[in-house]
């Protein structure tokens, strides 16, 4: 313990689905707020700024505030393309770290450190890849995004370059096929299908209770989620070390980890 907060090391013993389940119940529960803080801002905040300007704008003083509705859309739009990959960049920075390796740092320490345009930039190339294989047979995209979607926490964690990241992610993730698709590919699906039906439930119920319901879905569905990618990415990377290869990032942030000689996909069970 560090400081009040309890460390698990990552990469010491068996890796089994139980450790991973129990790393992401023991980070929700320890670090709750922040993850309902970033379930907020980055899930039910666009939603509700969408809202806001087409309320806005059907009003006839919505003309009168050009300015006001072009900022709210572009704060939407910019909060929108910190999908899923800077989620999961941000828990392992802000609740991870704190978790695995005993580095509680303060929130406002945590936004400075975070490499928010790698973030970004991966999580669009995420998403697109993703929805592209999906058109293609849909294998395709299934198996995009198991090989690619634990990239956030390399980033973040390991200092990468976006290209290194997504290298790094690849040559640790095809080994563990059958991990990723249990505990992040039918996480994610099923948390898609509860948003969509809780989206269609609460339609036209009000802003106030809209945002609500979603922040509970986001911070609890999503969070748990998030936070069992940024388990199984740490444990990964603990067993699979490398050094990056990026020139333009090979300022590697130093790990409190223990590595083990065991092969993370044969030992999950």
């Amino acid at each position: 313990m560090t400081d009040g907060v309890p460390v698990r090391r990552a990469g010491q013993g068996p890796l089994t689905y139980g450790l991973i389940v129990g790393d992401a119940i023991g980070m929700l529960r320890t670090h709750f707020g922040r993850v309902a803080a970033a379930a907020l801002l980055l899930f039910v905040g666009p939603a509700v700024l969408t809202a806001a300007v087409g309320s806005v704008s059907e009003r006839p003083a919505g003309a009168d505030h050009p300015l006001l509705l072009l900022g709210m859309t572009i704060v939407a739009v910019v909060l929108r393309l910190i999908g899923e990959v800077g989620f999961t960049g941000y828990l392992d920075e802000a609740v991870g770290s704190a978790y695995f390796r005993g580095h509680d740092q303060p929130m406002r320490a945590v936004l400075r450190r975070l490499p928010w345009t790698r973030l970004v930039v991966a999580d669009v190339a995420v998403v697109v890849g993703t929805a592209v294989g999906l058109a293609l047979l849909v294998i395709p995209g299934i198996a995009f995004y198991v090989l690619l979607a634990l990239v956030g926490p390399v980033i973040v964690q390991e200092r990468r370059g976006v290209a290194d990241a997504f290298r790094r992610t690849y040559r640790f993730s095809r080994s563990a096929i059958t991990p990723i698709l249990v505990l992040v590919a039918l996480p994610t699906a099923f948390e898609v299908g509860i948003h969509e039906i809780i989206d269609d439930a609460i339609h036209g119920q009000g802003l106030v209770v809209s945002a609500l319901v979603l922040w509970g879905v986001a911070t609890i569905i999503r969070g748990a989620v998030g936070l069992l990618m940024v388990a199984l990415a740490v444990e990964l990377m603990a067993r699979n070390p490398e050094v990056p290869t990026d020139d333009s990032h090979t300022a590697r942030r130093s790990v409190d980890v223990e590595t083990g000689p065991e092969p993370a996909a044969e030992e999950i069970s």
